[in-house]
């Protein structure tokens, strides 16, 4: 809801080679022309930089937080990426292993929440393909502090943690399909 802080958690592994030409979306929850949303992408731009976006259609000019070129993630390991919104402050964060990579102030207060679907691995448009792995995603309904953040990175939720309102660890090793191990 407007006015509500929240963390966006996943980790993430990749190993492209050259540079891309086109985004690469790994989460996205997102719909419409201009989208109302947010995404987590690598972007096409120089360096190929990790990229959380939120966008209320023609409200605002949206909210750009880049993370990390690929020389920091493009080594075929595993990669931590958390956005952090407290509404307080007014100020998204964009953690990068558990470390402060970037911020942005005047986020706007934006309500995250939307009629999209939630994505993994493709963007709104189900375009922009993720070609890489994804594991261990969590969205909370607070904002994490640092220490929170590189303790959830070590010790996976285990789905009843408060405010945490959607996790998926993608070890259901058949399918297609996902489980929440929240009760939401």
């Amino acid at each position: 809801s407007s006015g509500q802080s929240y963390t966006i958690q996943l980790d993430f592994k990749s190993n492209f080679s050259g540079t891309l030409s086109s985004t690469e979306c790994l989460l996205a929850k997102a719909y419409g022309e201009p989208f109302i949303g947010w995404q987590i992408h690598i972007t096409p731009e120089e360096g190929n930089p990790l990229l959380f976006n939120a966008n209320q259609g023609y409200q605002n000019g949206g909210s750009y937080l880049y993370g990390p070129t690929s020389s920091e993630y493009n080594d075929d390991d595993w990669h931590n990426v958390t956005v952090v919104y407290n509404h307080v402050l007014d100020q998204a964060d964009f953690y990068f292993n558990g470390v402060l990579n970037s911020s942005f102030s005047n986020h706007g207060s934006m309500d995250l929440s939307n009629n999209g679907d939630f994505k993994f691995g493709t963007d709104r448009n189900d375009s922009g393909f993720f070609n890489g792995l994804i594991d261990n995603v969590g969205l909370w309904d607070t904002a994490l502090s640092e220490p929170e953040i590189q303790f959830y990175m070590s010790t996976a939720p285990t789905g009843n943690e408060s405010g945490l309102v959607g996790y998926w660890n993608f070890n259901e090793n058949a399918g297609s399909t996902l489980t929440d191990l929240t009760s939401n």
